[in-house]
């Protein structure tokens, strides 16, 4: 991998806690102005600690979670995915998330982590990809380089604000 130091490896419980740093440390670096602050500000690593520990106890049935780990351990960012939460396009996988710290950005480690979750949910069976993000992510123009074709939109309310997503697919 190009970020020197870094591998992705399966996550386990006890990255409940990094897993939760990155989630609510991205979600300030890349949302800030997009959604309302107080939403953001509420956002915190012990409460995303406790969702992750109970997303990560239920692994199992396709879902896959992987984790990008610097050589100390520290976790700089992850993926989720499984079975598709939401059929319009007929069985198949969705990327839950993906989020990458801001100072890891742009070293490769999003689009390994991608093939990586792609290549075992297709390994568990599903072939067919989607995933959701906010029309307002700066970072939505990776997943148009990741060859996914918007396929739809959508909307979502954070924090009591409507925000516009878009669906991406890939076949």
């Amino acid at each position: 991998m190009s970020d020197t130091g870094i591998r992705i490896r399966t996550a386990r419980l006890l990255d409940a806690e990094g897993i939760a740093g990155v989630h609510v440390a991205s979600w300030q670096e890349t949302y800030r102005g997009i959604m309302p602050q107080r939403f953001l500000d509420a956002r915190t690593v012990k409460d995303r600690t406790a969702l992750w520990e109970l997303s990560l106890s239920q692994l199992g049935q396709g879902k896959v979670v992987l984790v990008a780990e610097e050589a100390d351990g520290g976790i700089v960012g992850f993926v989720s995915g499984g079975p598709a939460r939401i059929e319009e396009f007929g069985p198949g996988a969705e990327i839950y998330a993906l989020y990458v710290l801001k100072r890891h950005q742009g070293r490769g480690l999003g689009r390994a982590l991608f093939d990586d979750c792609r290549a075992a949910l297709r390994q568990a069976g599903m072939e067919r990809l989607t995933l959701s993000v906010l029309r307002a992510n700066p970072s939505r123009g990776f997943y148009l380089k990741m060859g996914g074709r918007p396929v739809g939109r959508g909307e979502v309310v954070r924090g009591g604000q409507l925000l516009a997503e878009e669906r991406f697919l890939w076949e």
